[in-house]
């Protein structure tokens, strides 16, 4: 996912609810199948002040391609954000 493709996920959680927290974190279960297409994504987390972020993310996930392998594969993908 690119910079740009993040930030338009995460927002501005200032423009939603004042109190949201300064971080956020979302975990994306990605199953790859042989071809390299992304076949199932799953998020957890969908952290208070960030309304869609998790869905926005496993959406761009989802049309990820990785190599192709001729098998599936499962992995867990932790993306924090954080105000710097």
């Amino acid at each position: 996912m690119s910079f740009e493709e993040a930030a338009t996920a995460f927002g501005d959680p200032q423009l939603t609810d004042p109190n949201a927290p300064i971080s956020a974190r979302v975990t994306v279960t990605i199953t790859v199948g042989g071809t390299g297409n992304v076949t199932n994504v799953t998020t957890s987390g969908d952290p208070r002040g960030y309304p869609g972020l998790a869905n926005g993310i496993g959406a761009r996930v989802h049309a990820w391609q990785f190599p192709a392998t001729g098998g599936t594969t499962t992995v867990n993908v932790p993306f924090v954000f954080a105000a710097q």
